[in-house]
């Protein structure tokens, strides 16, 4: 039985919504816009702290706006945190 690939569900149909995006980039040459791009979208819809083998609500889902910015992520500021609450932030 050969393997089932790591991507099913919704985020297997979220990245086959994407080829023809991609192979327009490549024929234009931004292929590595296009993909940082296809990136910031799939992780907007699949946070990394959710589990990887369980689908997003379709509410969720529906909620998703890629035209709104990205959080900024502030680094830890080391003068105003003693040395344990730092590594834990970091």
């Amino acid at each position: 039985m050969p393997n089932p690939g790591s991507f099913l569900g919704t985020r297997l149909e979220f990245l086959q919504s994407q080829r023809r995006r991609y192979e327009v980039a490549v024929i234009v040459n931004s292929k590595a816009e296009c993909v940082a791009d296809i990136q910031r979208c799939y992780f907007k819809r699949f946070p990394i702290e959710h589990e990887h083998n369980v689908d997003p609500t379709p509410e969720f889902l529906a909620s998703v706006n890629d035209d709104e910015a990205d959080a900024e992520v502030v680094a830890p500021d080391r003068s105003s945190m003693s040395l344990e609450e730092f590594k834990q932030a970091d």
